[in-house]
């Protein structure tokens, strides 16, 4: 592999320095510097700066960050200049949007429209429109803001001059109220009915408070209500909602309400489907019943996947077989639902017909293929592919600027703008010249752009690009320290974070193995690690020290089965051992594909999957997944092979 200095090949001198192909660790500590000098140092710092960096990658960023700072005293020719200047680059649509706010607030209606391009968020629609009430009102004008107002969902204060406008001039109608109130309660927005409803007369807001009750607790009360198109709406919403929570009481609710109201069958059809699917996610004992009472016209694939694994729970071979036989071509021919035929018509005794099926699905390089690959005692199919090494594209890809300004970004800790460049770059890119790209990010340690670039045709196949070993050590240490597989943990870790360290989720999870703050914490004090907050779970080795220790305490409770396990990780312990207690005999992989949550479902089957390809990788060998899954000899092996 080339060194790291080929990286950045036309990169620019940093600071006063000689031109250097390579950055060092010192000059990208300097450009972080120099950032937060122009974000929040003294303003007079930042003619030096300018100075200094004058022709270097990342200028332009230095200005955007330098502009943005002082945006509000920026006059609009400065603006302009820079938009046209920049054109193309990334952060231009967001400078817009921050020029354009910044208007808002000086209520500069005249400087607003001058720069909007038609950018089309509420705020921005609506401030729109109150710079051209800004000029005077005509049809056109009072039209497009009663537009607006019909959204289904609450709109930013800015919009409330416009629409007093509009009320002023007698836009605001009982029929343009209602239009919206219909449209509210078609997107389950009860609370934002009611507030509209306020405008009606008495009777009329009775009503539509009744079909707001109706959203939020469904009764048969509706049965007295007018048979008019909202009223069925309603109903149908109301009833969907209902399904969800409480498929039986959907479905007597359905049967008092579906003459009164005169619910057409789309609505009904709809309904059934619901409850049949909802019944099945639960395993309730009324499923196969309900789904018998479906149209045949009301089926969908996510019904008939359900059906499949409703019997499968039930161990209904015979339900299950003729579930997946009934699927639409295209589902029945994915690899999931040929795999779990061949395993019911194993069930069955239908060897024949199972082993056909099996030796088709066992040439695919995926979690089901390594599963019907262990049933028949065959190697796992893998076809890994290689980037070759090509000095004239690497050093075109790196001399690119937006590859260029990607990878300092991303080294200089810009991560939202390194992925900003990445996104605009990775278009442009021809197929190889992606696979240059991301093995250049991998070099520096950015190992989530595989995952985000690589995602289909013979991308796949590079397998040493898309599941990277980083903190190879560390890893292999705790591993061991746990008698935990190091190919399983590599495998969640590839799922959980990509191997970014400074990963963070929605849910607060953080680092390498996203651990929960709270859960790093309480692990950090049994293993006497010194916790100095949230931030320890971004040191790497910490991060891999705590998730290794919790994810052996899941093998233990889950007494070494890593499909149990997986999903406790993803999910909690809680609902795998609810899960596991109501299908306790269910051979393990078809236990994971009846998990009622589905990503704690398709999680379980990534991370297995994955480690079978980090077995290659480390070792060249795979423990088998059926020994994973606790199905087999735990120490049972497989080789790899291409299929010919």
């Amino acid at each position: 592999m080339y060194a790291l200095r080929s990286i950045l090949l036309a990169l620019s001198a940093f600071c006063s320095a000689p031109a250097s192909a390579d950055p060092t660790d010192a000059e990208v500590a300097a450009l972080r510097q120099a950032l937060e000098q122009v974000e929040k140092g003294p303003l007079s710092a930042w003619p030096a700066i300018e100075r200094q960096y004058r022709g270097h990658a990342l200028k332009p960023w230095l200005d955007y960050a330098a502009l943005r700072r002082r945006l509000d005293s920026a006059g609009a020719d400065e603006v302009r200049g820079f938009l046209d200047r920049y054109a193309g680059l990334p952060f231009i649509p967001a400078l817009r949007v921050a020029w354009l706010r910044s208007r808002i607030e000086r209520k500069d209606w005249t400087g607003f429209l001058a720069f909007h391009e038609g950018e089309d968020s509420p705020e921005l629609r609506c401030a729109a429109l109150v710079a051209r009430l800004d000029d005077g009102t005509d049809d056109a004008d009072l039209q497009a803001v009663a537009q607006v107002w019909l959204s289904a969902e609450s709109l930013p204060a800015l919009c409330d001059a416009a629409f007093a406008e509009l009320e002023r001039n007698g836009g605001i109608t009982p029929d343009l109220a209602m239009d919206r109130i219909g449209r509210a309660l078609d997107a389950g927005n009860a609370s934002l009915a009611r507030f509209i409803a306020r405008r009606l007369p008495a009777e009329s807001r009775a009503q539509v408070e009744a079909y707001a009750d109706f959203l939020v607790a469904p009764d048969n009360r509706a049965a007295r209500w007018p048979a008019e198109p909202l009223a069925q709406r309603v109903a149908g919403q109301g009833l969907l909602r209902l399904a969800r929570r409480d498929p039986g009481q959907a479905e007597t609710l359905l049967a008092d309400l579906a003459t009164p109201l005169g619910l057409d069958a789309s609505t009904q059809d709809a309904v059934r489907n619901a409850i049949a699917l909802w019944s099945a996610a639960s395993y309730l004992p009324a499923s196969a019943a309900r789904f018998e009472r479906v149209p045949q016209r009301a089926w969908d694939d996510r019904l008939h996947e359900w059906r499949a694994r409703e019997a499968m729970a039930r161990a209904d071979w015979r339900a299950a077989r003729a579930a997946i036989l009934a699927m639409p071509d295209a589902l029945a021919q994915a690899t999931r639902w040929r795999y779990f035929r061949a395993r019911v018509e194993e069930l069955l005794g239908l060897r024949s017909e199972a082993r056909q099926l099996l030796a088709e699905v066992a040439g695919e390089s995926n979690y089901h293929g390594f599963l019907a690959a262990d049933r028949l005692g065959w190697p796992y199919a893998l076809c890994p592919r290689e980037l070759d090494d090509d000095p004239s594209r690497r050093a075109r890809v790196a001399s690119l600027p937006g590859m260029q300004r990607a990878l300092v970004l991303h080294r200089a800790g810009r991560q939202s703008w390194a992925r900003m460049e990445w996104a605009e770059l990775d278009p442009a890119l021809q197929p190889d010249e992606r696979r240059e790209a991301v093995r250049l990010a991998a070099e520096i340690g950015w190992h989530d752009r595989a995952v985000f670039s690589l995602t289909s045709g013979t991308d796949l196949q590079h397998y040493g690009l898309r599941f990277p070993v980083s903190y190879k050590r560390s890893l292999v240490r705790q591993a061991a320290d746990r008698s935990l597989d190091a190919g399983w943990v590599a495998a969640l870790i590839r799922a959980e974070s990509a191997w970014m360290p400074d990963a963070r989720s929605a849910a607060d999870a953080r680092g390498l193995m996203q651990i929960l703050p709270g859960t790093g914490a309480e692990v950090a004090r049994k293993l006497g690690i010194a916790w100095a907050g949230s931030q320890t779970l971004y040191r790497p080795a910490v991060n891999l020290r705590i998730g290794s220790a919790y994810l052996a305490a899941m093998r233990d409770r889950f007494d070494g089965n890593m499909a149990l396990a997986t999903a406790a990780y993803n999910a909690g312990p809680g609902p795998v051992l609810r899960w596991r207690s109501q299908r306790a005999t269910d051979p393990m992989d078809i236990w994971v594909e009846t998990i009622p949550y589905a990503e704690t479902r398709e999680y379980v089957a990534r991370v297995l999957a994955f480690s079978v390809i980090y077995d290659w990788r480390l070792q060249g060998t795979a423990r088998s997944l059926s020994a994973r899954l606790g199905q087999a000899d735990s120490g049972e092996t497989r080789s790899f092979a291409c299929p010919s």
